[in-house]
């Protein structure tokens, strides 16, 4: 967090967390499960938000836990489902106004890398979620 948002409160993270979780949320619901479009629009809105920079993958992943690891198997079905959509997104470097597929600099490396990739191995062992996993 920058000098200014730290003098601030930090509302700017506030927003954007806020926003995220509202869009997992959506992503999430029966809506749209039902209606595709709904999941589609929130699952880029927060795709758009890890691409410009607003919020990391890993800040993502943390304000989802409840929903990774919810009881129930429909609500970790979507969650994981969402993660997987995201990464495809920062691995293929899918952007907005690019081709689905085509390539560019960013990518996911490091120990973010490795802390997800244990992250979708654990989540084999949970049978509900395989088959939105792969």
């Amino acid at each position: 967090m920058g000098q200014s948002e730290a003098s601030t409160g930090g509302h700017k993270m506030d927003n954007i967390t806020d926003s995220i979780l509202e869009q997992v949320d959506i992503f999430v619901s029966d809506e749209a499960v039902k209606n595709s479009e709904v999941g589609s629009k929130s699952l880029e809105e927060v795709k758009q938000a890890v691409r410009t920079g607003n919020a990391r993958l890993e800040q993502v992943v943390t304000l989802m836990e409840p929903y990774l690891t919810s009881t129930t198997d429909s609500i970790r079905k979507r969650g994981v489902k969402m993660i997987v959509e995201l990464l495809v997104s920062i691995a293929t470097g899918e952007s907005e106004g690019k081709e689905k597929g085509k390539k560019n600099a960013t990518v996911v490396v490091g120990k973010q890398e490795a802390a997800f990739a244990a992250f979708f191995i654990s989540k084999i062992a949970d049978y509900a979620c395989v088959r939105e996993g792969l």
